[in-house]
């Protein structure tokens, strides 16, 4: 039987999803926030495409996301929401 490949995904991903979760938030609800689409969103959680600078402003300023924190801080760890 093939196995399917895996992969990994990369960190600002994976904090982006935890970012969105622990404010209580969907997809729908995060995007509309934004003024995105779910796809849009969808496609930075799977690490398919990274967010313009000029939407990680729009995070920082609407959810007190802390852009370097989530986009260029490899650590996984916990890390907090400013808001």
């Amino acid at each position: 039987m093939p196995t399917r490949k895996t992969r990994k995904l990369p960190f600002w991903a994976i904090k982006l999803k935890r970012f969105r979760l622990s404010k209580g938030l969907d997809q729908k609800q995060f995007a509309e926030l934004l003024g995105l689409s779910v796809a849009s969103i969808a496609s930075y959680e799977q690490g398919l495409r990274m967010p313009k600078q000029s939407t990680m402003n729009k995070m920082h300023e609407v959810l007190g996301l802390d852009v370097y924190e989530t986009f260029f801080n490899e650590k996984l760890e916990d890390f907090t929401c400013k808001k």
